[in-house]
């Protein structure tokens, strides 16, 4: 009785850790989502005010996160992670006024190359 009842705990445990090893499929909304938050790092001018856009992107990065996690799709809250925390810097730096174009520009760099990679591994999805 002891070893059925150890096998089921060892079972049911390991059912939640390998659906975490399983990749999500694919999902058009969050595709076109991640596609908006590239554009919108594409599009930041470091030389216009910098917190209204920085919001943006950071809210449709949000609005992703809230989406997968509805979708229990945690392999893509994994992936965007970095993403979210770097635009939660840039949010909180540029409140009470515009940081320098430098601090912007290597913000915006990081966001791109973060937006890119997470990008091509949702479109990459079947």
């Amino acid at each position: 009785m002891k070893i059925i009842a150890v096998t089921l705990v060892v079972l049911l445990t390991g059912c939640s850790t390998i659906k975490d090893m399983i990749p999500s499929f694919w999902d058009h909304n969050q595709a076109q989502k991640i596609v908006d938050v590239r554009q919108q790092v594409l599009q930041l001018d470091c030389k216009q005010p910098q917190h209204p856009q920085a919001k943006k992107i950071y809210g449709d990065i949000e609005w992703f996160e809230l989406y997968s996690q509805s979708r229990d799709h945690r392999d893509m809250l994994r992936l965007i992670q970095p993403m979210k925390e770097t635009a939660k810097e840039f949010v909180d730096r540029t409140k009470e006024k515009d940081a320098s174009e430098m601090y912007c520009k290597l913000k915006k760099d990081m966001l791109d190359t973060q937006s890119q990679r997470a990008a091509k591994a949702v479109l990459g999805r079947f």
